[in-house]
């Protein structure tokens, strides 16, 4: 979504409206770590999630951007 040879051009935008959104949330860890899904981490995700925060951040300053996780892991 944030490539700017994407389908979006790089930018960030909600379906329903068209408009720049003023929040992002990202959910981490979702079926990950757990005995009834997967019980590893894939150990990606969170520098992912770091990532594009700090480019979202960069881009858009008034925007909120949230991580939802169990707990960050990186290298």
């Amino acid at each position: 979504m944030l490539s700017p040879i994407g389908p979006t051009d790089g930018h960030i935008y909600r379906i329903s409206d068209g408009k720049t959104p003023k929040t992002v949330v990202m959910i981490q860890c979702v079926g990950s770590r757990s005995l009834k899904a997967n019980p590893y981490c894939s150990m990606v995700c969170c520098s992912v999630a770091l990532k594009n925060a700090q480019l979202l951040k960069q881009e858009y300053p008034e925007m909120d951007v949230v991580i939802f996780y169990i707990d960050i892991r990186t290298t």
